[in-house]
Order: structure tokens, then C-alpha cells, then sequence
């Protein structure tokens, strides 16, 4: 799908007010990690230091935390921000960040493909509706041919 110039400025507008609103203070605000962050931010310092997590599993596919579970991707990617920004709350946040940045960009162009389709439905069940009723007014129904072309018209 190509997109004009002005849309695409609009959207480069809306990303970087995006990631710039979330980049702004993301070691301090809020003033320290939660507990989720903090599990997450030392199983990534785990991994990257011993290949295991906090229990000692060699590369897990589930993570074992405060009493539940959590999936393995945002670990595993935690891993590589807190390579670049080592054991600080810039690392553990920064692929949250990251793609909660990507999702307004998602966003944008579902907000749009969405509106193309409702558009597009409306269109076609008014002229749908307009048609069946068009043929039903100026065809006779006394005449089995005006049947046949009614019918012709409602399915073109």
C-alpha cells in the first residue's frame, strides 16, 4: 500500500512524538522498576552472565517467577538492551519501549485499513440495497421474464 507524502510525514510526526514522550525520563519515571521489571531485568542479567535463568534452567522456554509464569521472548530480548545499557532500569525498559513505539506506527495503519474496509462495506450494502429495491419497484412481478431479469440485476 503507498502512502502520499503528507500521510507519511504525519505518521514520522507521530512515532517519533511517540517515542520521545517515551524515551524522556525512562530511568527515573517511575522512580523504580516493579516487580515484573525487576524479575524480568535479573533473569536477562542471568541469562546473558550464565546462559540459565534464576533457578538454574539452561534456556528455558518458560520463565519461573514470583509464584507465575512468564513467556520467554521479552526475557530473551531484555537480554541484548541490557547488554548495550548493562544492569540499569534504561536496560530493562528499553525493548518495552521499543515496542510500544512500533505499535503506534501498527496502529496508525490498522486505524487506516480498518476505515478502507468500513468504507468500502457501507459502499457496496447501499448499493446492494439500492438495487434490490430498484429492481423490485420498476419490474413487474406478474411476468416470469421480469423475474429472470431481476434477479440478473441483483446478482451483477
Amino acid at each position: 500500500m503507498s502512502i502520499s507524502g503528507k500521510t507519511f510525514w504525519l505518521l514520522s510526526a507521530i512515532v517519533l512524538l511517540g517515542a520521545a514522550a517515551r524515551f524522556s525520563g525512562l530511568e527515573s519515571l517511575p522512580p523504580s522498576l516493579n516487580w515484573d521489571e525487576v524479575s524480568h531485568g535479573y533473569n536477562a542479567y542471568s541469562l546473558f552472565k550464565t546462559g540459565g535463568d534464576e533457578w538454574g534452567v539452561t534456556l528455558p522456554a518458560i520463565f519461573r517467577a514470583f509464584g507465575d509464569y512468564k513467556l520467554p521472548v521479552y526475557i530473551y530480548a531484555t537480554v541484548l538492551s541490557e547488554v548495550l545499557f548493562g544492569l540499569t532500569a534504561t536496560g530493562v525498559r528499553f525493548f518495552s519501549v521499543i515496542t510500544y513505539t512500533g505499535r503506534n506506527h501498527n496502529s496508525f495503519f490498522s486505524f487506516s485499513i480498518s476505515l478502507i474496509i468500513m468504507v468500502l462495506f457501507f459502499e457496496l450494502t447501499s448499493f446492494l440495497f439500492t438495487s434490490f429495491f430498484h429492481s423490485r419497484l420498476v419490474v413487474s412481478r406478474d411476468n416470469p421474464a421480469s423475474e429472470a431479469i431481476s434477479l440478473w440485476v441483483n446478482i451483477s
